[in-house]
């Protein structure tokens, strides 16, 4: 299953090469995502992640050693990262030189707090 999967990837990725020229050599294979088949690239992600997972389940019996349970658990988190880096956005809409709105929000609501904690001690105070 574990070879199935990765040749998986492998034709998806030979597929976006032609669909997606723009983002060809030397971009690299996640800028596909960004393209009109980026949902291709998300299942060649999900394709890859799940060969690294089959093969860990299917060499953990043989693993023996700390060393090679320690390879096998590099192995699993590899899979796991590959499946995490199919779950990006795919859609090209979305401006990613911005940066992201959460710190802003996180320190408003950091202030709002300290503003919250000063009014109740005002009134325990008086």
């Amino acid at each position: 299953m574990s070879l199935v999967s990765v040749a998986a990837f492998l034709v998806l990725l030979i597929v976006l090469y032609f669909l997606e020229p723009e983002f060809n050599p030397p971009h690299l294979i996640s800028e596909y995502e960004l393209g009109r088949f980026g949902f291709l690239m998300s299942l060649a992600f999900f394709c890859l992640g799940a060969g690294s997972l089959f093969l860990a389940r299917a060499l953990w019996i043989d693993l023996r050693t700390k060393g090679d349970r320690f390879g096998g658990g590099w192995l699993i988190l590899a899979g796991i990262a590959y499946i995490d880096a199919g779950h990006f956005c795919s859609r090209s809409d979305i401006d990613r030189r911005e940066p992201p709105a959460w710190p802003i929000r996180a320190y408003r609501d950091l202030q709002l707090a300290d503003r919250f904690h000063l009014t109740e001690q005002k009134l325990d105070s008086q």
